[in-house]
């Protein structure tokens, strides 16, 4: 499968505790309304295949369920500010705007976050979108140590890498199947017909 990934340096920045969720199959979705420095504070899609670049800031305890709060005490343990472990690569299955809080609410059995950071989440910029990005997520047999620069820096939600990552160690995190069960719950959560990907 892996033949079929291509290449890239584009990575999208995630807090560490959810790209070990997404590591683990735990996780399938990520919300997104966008970083103060993206373009006009407002979040595009930019890639269709990126890679998960774990940051540490603003990941809190409080934000995540008890079973995932220790965690991320552990992440807190791995910073290296000299370097990045990137090892997690996602296509995008669909990105689907939440119109409601309910719907945002629906998909709590695919992350990790509290429903009430979810409420602050889809509730912060109300005039933007809360857009659902559903993941379909790879890993990479040998981690990629990769030197931190300036660049990477800042609250934005992408990030070009100094050079294209291969794909040709990936794996699926969990299987074909598993994953067409989890994209019908997704999309019936937020009300989807079956042949709207994006």
């Amino acid at each position: 499968m892996s033949a079929t990934l291509p290449p890239t340096a584009t990575a999208c920045k995630e807090w560490a505790v959810v790209v070990e969720a997404l590591r683990t199959g735990a996780q399938h979705v990520l919300f997104r309304k966008g970083g103060i420095r993206e373009v006009a504070g407002r979040f595009e899609l930019e890639a269709q295949q990126f890679w998960l670049y774990p940051t540490y800031e603003h990941q809190q305890p409080s934000h995540v369920k008890p079973a995932w709060q220790s965690r991320l005490a552990a992440t807190q343990h791995t910073i290296d500010p000299r370097h990045v472990v990137i090892d997690l690569y996602a296509t995008v299955e669909a990105a689907i705007p939440a119109t409601t809080l309910a719907d945002a609410l629906a998909l709590d059995a695919h992350h990790l976050w509290t429903p009430a950071f979810v409420t602050q989440r889809f509730q912060w910029k109300p005039e933007e979108p809360c857009w659902v990005l559903l993941l379909r997520t790879f890993r990479r047999t040998t981690p990629a140590r990769i030197a931190v620069t300036p660049a990477y820096g800042g609250c934005r939600s992408w990030v070009q890498l100094a050079q294209p990552m291969t794909t040709d160690q990936l794996q699926p995190v969990i299987e074909d199947a598993a994953f067409q069960r989890v994209v019908r719950d997704v999309q019936a959560a937020l009300r989807v017909d079956s042949g709207c990907r994006r």
